[in-house]
């Protein structure tokens, strides 16, 4: 019994590991230090506050600094708690509006898709960048130079080849079955009916007469023994053998003179008695039903025979084999069409500025369909693979991304708030 593989995208409830930071141990080092600085720097002011309660220096500065200490450790706490509560529960502690990343891990998801797809995907944003970097100026430039469009086709070629190993079996099996297909459903008396009637039309027909006369009056000449031995065998007894062979030579005489007699005039009667014979062909063949019902039988006589089959793939892969030998040689005579189409094509392009523009537009039209084809796609895979990592894991690695840049928001609220403690116990004293 076959064993369902499944991977872990496709279970529900599964989780998979997030992709890890590149130096992620540096990353972690740089976090411990600066959290070791903002947590230094909490407890230096929390210390120099407690100094001042336990010694009560009695200056008159004495207010401002305390003033200042106390909303210093109010806004290091403050916002140790916020960059914490992003991540996860301050002290473990069941606090609403905690762990932030782990609680909207889905709705995260979901943002950053369609964040992606919006500017990143979409048609303006890549005909902008495709515009903003002249991407279609240096291709063509690029690809103007013969031995740059070289190498692109011997590697397309290349590559084609390969497919062409790959596939060989499965091409010739289904070219097999197509010219089977297509034989058997051609109509066959219609065909040769347009086939017999235009060659009965075409002025190309007195050169065909013409080698065939040539070539019956050679076969005559060449194989005249062979042809006497054949006609005076089936002679009656009665009839002397001299007299057959000299009714044989008038026979031969009289068909090579007519025969060259045809060959020298274009307007030999014997010529329109073929494209007579040839119109008439074409009519029975239209309009005969006897004569259309034996093609049909001629027809599937051929194609149901097994030599049918041998025939067709034997010829198409001779064509496989020459096709493959073409791409594989260096130089090759399809190569260098190829490579003189696509330097021809570059030139072009690099000298029309409207060629750039139309190709900037189609770009940005086929960006445009794709999207509108697979964008939910695109969504579903941001989505679904973020939904699929570990909750707590995706805090950490963004912890690690984010961490020691939110810890300097500490060192900052101890700053801002002294200030600003200093500052509200400075105006309460000079309002009161």
């Amino acid at each position: 019994m076959p064993v369902s593989r499944t991977s872990a995208l496709d279970r529900p409830d599964a989780t998979t590991a997030v992709p890890p930071l590149p130096h992620e141990a540096d990353r972690r080092h740089r976090l411990t230090v600066m959290r070791r600085w903002a947590t230094g720097t909490l407890a230096a002011v929390t210390l120099l506050w407690l100094a001042m309660v336990l010694a009560q220096p009695s200056g008159e500065w004495a207010p401002y600094v305390l003033a200042a200490l106390e909303a210093s450790m109010v806004g290091a706490l403050a916002d140790w708690f916020a960059v914490v509560a992003l991540f996860r529960r301050p002290l473990g502690l069941p606090i609403p509006h905690t762990a932030i990343v782990v609680a909207r891990k889905e709705q995260f998801g979901r943002t950053l898709a369609t964040f992606f797809r919006e500017n990143f995907l979409s048609g303006p944003a890549v005909r902008e960048r495709v515009r903003a970097s002249g991407a279609v100026v240096r291709a063509s430039a690029w690809l103007a130079d013969p031995e740059h469009a070289r190498t692109l086709v011997r590697n397309v070629l290349g590559r084609g080849a390969s497919v062409l190993d790959t596939t060989a079996d499965g091409l010739s099996d289904f070219m097999v079955r197509e010219t089977r297909a297509l034989v058997a459903g051609a109509p066959v008396a219609p065909m040769s009916a347009a086939l017999v009637r235009a060659a009965s039309s075409s002025p190309t027909l007195d050169d065909v007469i013409d080698a065939v006369s040539i070539a019956v009056r050679r076969g005559l000449r060449d194989h005249a023994p062979d042809l006497e031995a054949i006609f005076t065998g089936e002679r009656p007894w009665w009839l002397p053998e001299g007299v057959q062979h000299r009714l044989f030579e008038r026979l031969v005489s009289r068909a090579v003179v007519t025969l060259h007699d045809v060959e020298r005039d274009r307007s030999h009667p014997a010529r329109a008695q073929v494209r007579e014979w040839l119109a008439a062909l074409a009519d029975r063949l239209e309009h005969d039903p006897d004569l259309a019902a034996r093609l049909r039988r001629l027809q599937r006589a051929v194609v149901e025979d097994p030599r049918f089959d041998e025939t067709t793939a034997r010829l198409f892969n001779r064509a496989l084999d020459r096709l493959r030998a073409e791409l594989c040689t260096p130089g090759s005579p399809i190569e260098q069409r190829i490579v003189d189409a696509v330097t021809d094509l570059a030139r072009r392009v690099g000298d029309d500025p409207a060629i750039h523009v139309r190709i900037e537009a189609s770009i940005e039209a086929t960006v445009d369909r794709a999207m509108a084809m697979f964008g939910g796609d695109v969504d579903a895979l941001v989505t679904g693979t973020i939904s699929h990592w570990d909750a707590a894991r995706t805090a950490e690695q963004l912890e690690l991304l984010l961490g020691p840049d939110l810890q300097y928001i500490r060192i900052n609220g101890a700053v801002v708030g002294g200030l600003a403690g200093l500052a509200i116990h400075a105006l309460g004293q000079a309002i009161g």
